[in-house]
C-alpha cells in the first residue's frame, strides 16, 4: 500500500506545475519520485516514454528541458513552435548530441509527442499570462494582466522597495547620417544643401542596460561583420565597453548570450551577492537562447517579457532615455562632420564618438524612464493615463523625460 495520499499526489503535481522540479515536489510531499514522473509526463518507471521507439532525449535531459521552458513561460516569454524548436536545437548543440534530424532541428511530430509527454507543465499557463502573450496592441486588458503578473514577482521576489535589483535593457541603432539634422536657408530658396562624408551612411547597434536607479552598464556595440571585430574597431569607447559582431548587424542570439554570460551574470552576482535580480525587456525571440535562460535560472534573474507591441509605454529605456541620447548624438555627429572636414564615421571612429554620447547619458532619464512607464514605483495608472481610448497608445502621448518624473 502507498505511503502517500492522493492529496499528497495532487500537492506535488500543483508544485510542478507552479514550477518546482519533479525531483524536489516529489520529496517535499514525500510522493515517489518515479510515481511523480509517471503521472504528470506519461513515463514509465523504466524510463522510456511507453511502447515504441526511445525517445530522443533522456528522460533527465526532457525534464531540464521542460524546466527552461516553463521558467520562460511563467515570465510571459512568447514561446512558439518555431521558438521551442530553437531551444531544442540548442540544448542539443550543446551537448554535442547528433540526432537523425537535419541541423539537429527537431520535427514538427516529435514536438507534438513531448508538448503531450509534458502537458502537465507545459499546458499550466495562467490566464494574465495569455492575455500578455497574444498581445496585438495596448489594452485595458494587456496593461491589467502584465502589471497583475509584474507585481506579483516584484512582491514573491521581495524587491517592492530595491529599485537597484530591477534592470531594463534594450537596443537601439545609432546612423551616421546626419541629413535629418534641419538646417538655416535664405527664405526665398527652394533647397537646402548639407556636406556629408562620401562613403553613404550606416547604422551602428547598442545595447543599453540600466536599473532603476539609474545605474548603467557600460554599452554593448554591435558592427554589421562576418568576423570578430579588428582591434581599431574596440579602441577609445568608454571603459569596459564590449564589441560584437553579426551578419545582420543587429543584436542576435548567440551574441546576446555572450554578454548575458560574461558581462551581465558576473556584474549582478558581484553587484548583488546572490540577491534575486529582474530583468526587463521587450522579448525579442531571437535573443533568447537556451543558455541565456539556464543561466538567468540558474543565478537568481527573472526575465519579465514585455508584452508585443507595448515597448513604447512600458519599457524606461524607449520612454525617457532613447529619445534624449539621439538628440546628443545627432549633436556629436554634427560637430564630427564639422571639426574632422566629413571624414566617415567607419568602424574605427564609432568608439570614439560613443565614448562623447556616454558622457551626455544621464541617470535622471533613466529614473524617470521607470517611473514614467509604471515600472518602479509600480504604477499601471501611469501607462493607462496615456491610453487612447479602448485601443494602442500612440508614441507621441509617451511623456518627456522631465515629464515622466
Amino acid at each position: 500500500m502507498p505511503k502517500y495520499t492522493e492529496e499528497d499526489l495532487s500537492r506535488a503535481k500543483k508544485l510542478v506545475a507552479d514550477g518546482f522540479t519533479v525531483y524536489k515536489a516529489a520529496k517535499d510531499t514525500g510522493v515517489p519520485y518515479e510515481t511523480l514522473r509517471r503521472h504528470i509526463f506519461g513515463i514509465n518507471v523504466t524510463g522510456s516514454t511507453g511502447s515504441g521507439r526511445p525517445t530522443v532525449l533522456t528522460r533527465t535531459e526532457e525534464d531540464k528541458l521542460v524546466e527552461i521552458l516553463a521558467y520562460l513561460a511563467r515570465q510571459a516569454f512568447p514561446l512558439d513552435t518555431s521558438d521551442i524548436c530553437d531551444l531544442v536545437q540548442q540544448f542539443l548543440n550543446n551537448l554535442g548530441r547528433e540526432t537523425q534530424w537535419k541541423d539537429n532541428r527537431p520535427t514538427r511530430f516529435w514536438l507534438s509527442r513531448f508538448k503531450a509527454r509534458h502537458a502537465g507543465v507545459l499546458a499550466s499557463r495562467k490566464p494574465e499570462i495569455l492575455t500578455i502573450t497574444r498581445a496585438k496592441s495596448l489594452t485595458e486588458e494587456v496593461v491589467g494582466a502584465f502589471f497583475s503578473m509584474y507585481n506579483g514577482v516584484l512582491v514573491d521576489l521581495g524587491l517592492e522597495d530595491k529599485p537597484d535589483n530591477i534592470y531594463n535593457l534594450d537596443e537601439t541603432g545609432l546612423s551616421t547620417d546626419p541629413r535629418s539634422t534641419r538646417v538655416i536657408v535664405p527664405s526665398k530658396s527652394r533647397d537646402a544643401y548639407l556636406k556629408t562624408a562620401s562613403c553613404g551612411k550606416a547604422t551602428y547597434s547598442v545595447l543599453f542596460c540600466v536599473n532603476a536607479t539609474g545605474n548603467y552598464f557600460p554599452p554593448f556595440v554591435v558592427y554589421k561583420a562576418k568576423r570578430e571585430p579588428f582591434d581599431s574597431w574596440m579602441r577609445g569607447g568608454p571603459p569596459g565597453t564590449a564589441y560584437g559582431t553579426t551578419p545582420s548587424g543587429w543584436m542576435e542570439g548567440n551574441i546576446f548570450e555572450r554578454w548575458f554570460q560574461t558581462i551581465f551574470v558576473p556584474e549582478i552576482t558581484k553587484k548583488h551577492d546572490g540577491q534575486p535580480t529582474v530583468l526587463v525587456y521587450d522579448g525579442h525571440g531571437s535573443h533568447m537562447t537556451y543558455r541565456t535562460a539556464a543561466l538567468a535560472k540558474d543565478n537568481n534573474i527573472t526575465v519579465v517579457c514585455l508584452p508585443p507591441h507595448t515597448s513604447h509605454a512600458i519599457q524606461p529605456l524607449d520612454v525617457a532615455v532613447f529619445k534624449p541620447v539621439k538628440v546628443a548624438w545627432a549633436q556629436i555627429l554634427k560637430r564630427w562632420q564639422r571639426e574632422s572636414r566629413l571624414v566617415a564615421v567607419d568602424k574605427s571612429v564609432f568608439p570614439t564618438l560613443i565614448s562623447q554620447l556616454w558622457k551626455e547619458v544621464d541617470p535622471v532619464h533613466a529614473v524617470a524612464g521607470f517611473r514614467g512607464s509604471g515600472l518602479f514605483p509600480v504604477d499601471a495608472e501611469k501607462v493607462r493615463s496615456r491610453m487612447v481610448g479602448p485601443g494602442s497608445t500612440s508614441r507621441d502621448d509617451i511623456p518627456s523625460p522631465d515629464e515622466a518624473l
